[in-house]
Parts: C-alpha cells; sequence; structure tokens
C-alpha cells in the first residue's frame, strides 16, 4: 500500500480510537451541555489573547526542542516510533506530516490533555491535575517501548519518561492558562516537535 495512503489510514485510525472513550463520557455527561469539539477543547482560543499565546507558543517550543536534543542525546543508538521514515527522503514527506500532526499530536492532545487533564483537574484541581496526567503521559512513552520487547538502560528510561512529563506540563500550561482550555496551540507545538522529528529522520 502507497506510504502516504497507509500512514493516513493509521492516523485515522489512532484518532477515532483515542477519541473513543472522550466521545462516550461526553456522550453520557456533557452532551446536553457542549458540543464534542468544545467538550475536548477543539475550539478557536479568545482573540484578545492571540498575541501572547503565540509567544508562549514559540517559547514553549524552544524549550521543548532544547530539552529534545539533551533527550535525543540520552537515547542515541535508541529507534523511535519515527524511525518508520528513515533513510525515506523528500518523497516521504506527505507521511511525516501526517504521522507528526495527526496520528500522533492530534490524537494524543484529544485523550491527554483534551479530555484527561480537563476531567481530572474538574476533581483535582488544575495542578494536580495537570501533574497526574503528565505523568500517565510519560509512562505511556515508556510503556510502548516495553510493548515491543524492548528494554532501556537506567539513563535512557529516565529520559523516556520527564521528556514527555515535561513537555505535557508545558503544553497543558499553554492550553489551559493562556488559550482558555483550547487545545489547538497544544496541538501545533505537538506537531512541529513531531514534524521536527521526522523530517531530522528522513536523511538518516
Amino acid at each position: 500500500m502507497n506510504l502516504f495512503i497507509s500512514t493516513l489510514l493509521s492516523a485515522v485510525i489512532q484518532v477515532v480510537l483515542f477519541s473513543l472513550v472522550p466521545f462516550i463520557w461526553w456522550l453520557i455527561f456533557h452532551r446536553k451541555k457542549e458540543s464534542f469539539f468544545s467538550f475536548v477543547g477543539i475550539k478557536k482560543p479568545d482573540k484578545s489573547k492571540v498575541k501572547s499565546i503565540f509567544i508562549a507558543m514559540i517559547g514553549v517550543l524552544l524549550v521543548c526542542e532544547g530539552l529534545g536534543i539533551i533527550e535525543k542525546l540520552c537515547l542515541r543508538g535508541f529507534e523511535t516510533a519515527d524511525s518508520t521514515f528513515s533513510g525515506m527522503g523528500i518523497s516521504a514527506i506527505g507521511s511525516v506530516i501526517v504521522y507528526a500532526f495527526i496520528q500522533t499530536a492530534l490524537s494524543e492532545e484529544i485523550f491527554f490533555r483534551g479530555f484527561l487533564l480537563k476531567r481530572l483537574s474538574a476533581k483535582l484541581g488544575y495542578y494536580v491535575g495537570s501533574m497526574i496526567t503528565a505523568v500517565i503521559f510519560g509512562a505511556m512513552h515508556v510503556a510502548l517501548v516495553y510493548a515491543t520487547g524492548r528494554t532501556l538502560g537506567i539513563i535512557s528510561f529516565v529520559a523516556l519518561l520527564v521528556y514527555p512529563i515535561v513537555v505535557s506540563l508545558l503544553l497543558a500550561c499553554v492550553n489551559e492558562k493562556k488559550a482558555n482550555g483550547s487545545i489547538l496551540p497544544g496541538w501545533f507545538i505537538h506537531g512541529i516537535i513531531n514534524l521536527i522529528e521526522g523530517i531530522g529522520k528522513l536523511s538518516l
């Protein structure tokens, strides 16, 4: 199957799967209060805060990229999910974009920052909810590695756990504190991070 089509199909399936629990929850408890898209934060941020949101996004992106370099040094020689595109060259750029923005960033933002964070924050407060969400987000990245039968050294384990935790906390801050609960800024940042990583693999 054509790489782009197969990547797009995988992306759609993953978004649907990651949206399933949020959708059922919305259907049972929030259907009469707001639309599903609003429920998970797929909505426009306040126009009056566009400038401050943009500045925050740039700052968070730079911090994440800086920390990402450190993470990659700790994971040197370790294959990640986007290693699928290694050495494919510019012909795979469309697939990388779909993978970066839809398959990973969109699906994860809907479930983690759009659903889990908001539900936990409503019960436990923003800071506790944000931290719990971040730890689960980081643990997921580690669990995915072990699920493939691979093992991690202590440095790789810490890097693979801590980096997603920090990213999650920063994305949550932008979404909730700057964008009034919209996950669009976090989705864009997340997508760019993944895109840069994916493009870097194309020539390897």
